[in-house]
C-alpha cells in the first residue's frame, strides 16, 4: 500500500521518498538476482517474459548457438512461446506428497517450522522416495532426511557475496574454518554437478551431459581433480572455495549486463574486497554497469531515465499499481 501511495503521488525516486522493498526478507534481492525465485531468472530477468529468457539464453551460451538452443528448451515452451515455470515452494510439498516430484534437496530452510502448514509438509517428507537436507545445524526437517550435507555458514566459514534491502552487494570473506568436513554450498552443487555429467555420460545422454559440462568449465577448470574424490580433498577445497566463488560471482555479473536495474557486470570480488563507493562506504548499490560505475543510490529519477531510455523498469515503462 506504501509503495502504491507514493507511485500515484509521484514521489518515487525522490530522496527521502524511498520505501522498503516489498520482498519478504533481507536477501529477497539476491535470490532474484541469482534466479532461485519461481518467475525469476538470473539476472533478475522475468521468466514470463520472451525477451528476457532469450537474453539469459544468449548470455549464458557466450555466442554458442547449440547452447543457447539447448537453454532456450529448457526455461520454455518452443511449441507454445510460452516460459516453463516451476512450482513455487508450497507446491513443491503438495507434489510431493502427491506422488509426482519423487525426491526433495532442501537447503538452508526449514520447512517443518516455517511452513504455514506442516502437517502438508509432514505428509510429504513421509512420502518422498528420497530427502535431502544441506545446513549449518540439525534441525526439524532433518529428521526426515535420508542425508544430511553439512554446509559452512557464509557468516565467517564461507566466502560469499550479499544483498541488502538496498540494493547493496557486500562481500563477506571467510575467517575461520568451518567444522567437521562442513563445505560451503557452492563447493557441494559443483560436487554433485561433476559426478552427474559423469552419469549422463555414462547413460548415453551426450546432449545434456555437454551442457553441463560448458556450464561447469569456468569454474572448475584447475580444479577437477579435486571433485573426484571430495571426502579425501574437503579442506584442498576449502582453500580454493573463495577462488571458485570468485568465479561465480564473474559469471552471474557478466550475464546480469544490459538488464535494467539489475545490471552489476561492472562488479567483482576484487573491487567489492578493495573499492568504496561514492560515500565511502563498503559494497555498492546496484545496478553497477562498468568496472569504474561507483553505484546507484537512487533507482527511477531522472538519471535512471538518462541511463536505460525507460522510466521505470517495465516492458512499457510504466509504473504497475496493486491496490
Amino acid at each position: 500500500a506504501l509503495v502504491t501511495l507514493h507511485a500515484i503521488t509521484g514521489r518515487l525516486g525522490r530522496a527521502g521518498a524511498g520505501v522498503m522493498p516489498v520482498v519478504g526478507q533481507p536477501n529477497g534481492l539476491g535470490q532474484r538476482i541469482g534466479g532461485a525465485v519461481v518467475g525469476r531468472l538470473p539476472g533478475n530477468r522475468n521468466h514470463p517474459l520472451p525477451a528476457h529468457r532469450q537474453s539469459l539464453a544468449k548470455a549464458l551460451a557466450k555466442g554458442d548457438p547449440e547452447i543457447e538452443a539447448m537453454v532456450l528448451e529448457r526455461i520454455e515452451h518452443r511449441d507454445k512461446g510460452t516460459s516453463r515455470l516451476s512450482f513455487t515452494a508450497v507446491d513443491m510439498f503438495r507434489q510431493i506428497g502427491a506422488g509426482a516430484i519423487k525426491g526433495v534437496w532442501i537447503v538452508c530452510t526449514n520447512p517443518m517450522v516455517s511452513f504455514p502448514n506442516l502437517n502438508e509438509v509432514m505428509r510429504a517428507l513421509k512420502t518422498a522416495e528420497f530427502v535431502v537436507v544441506q545446513d549449518i545445524f540439525w534441525n526439524e526437517t532433518a529428521a526426515f532426511a535420508d542425508l544430511l550435507l553439512p554446509a559452512a555458514s557464509l557468516s565467517g566459514e564461507s566466502t560469499g557475496v550479499f544483498a541488502s534491502t538496498e540494493r547493496r552487494l557486500q562481500l563477506l570473506e571467510k575467517a575461520v574454518e568451518p567444522p567437521g568436513d562442513a563445505l560451503p554450498d557452492e563447493i557441494i552443487f559443483l560436487a554433485f554437478a561433476h559426478r552427474y555429467a559423469k552419469v549422463l555420460e555414462q547413460q548415453g545422454r551426450t546432449q545434456e551431459a555437454r551442457l553441463l559440462r560448458f556450464f561447469l568449465e569456468p569454474f572448475l577448470s584447475g580444479y577437477e581433480s579435486l571433485f573426484e574424490n571430495v571426502q579425501a580433498n574437503v579442506q584442498r577445497l576449502r582453500d580454493v572455495a573463495p577462488e571458485i566463488q570468485a568465479r561465480i560471482f564473474a559469471e552471474l555479473a557478466a550475464i546480469s549486463k544490459g538488464v535494467p536495474s539489475n545490471d552489476f557486470s561492472g562488479l567483482s570480488h576484487e573491487r567489492l574486497r578493495t573499492e568504496r563507493d561514492r560515500n565511502g562506504f563498503r559494497g555498492f548499490q546496484i545496478p553497477v554497469p562498468t568496472p569504474d560505475h561507483k553505484g546507484t543510490e537512487r533507482l527511477y529519477d531522472e538519471a535512471y531515465e538518462a541511463a536505460y531510455g525507460t522510466r521505470f523498469a517495465t516492458p512499457d515503462g510504466r509504473v504497475r499499481c496493486f491496490l
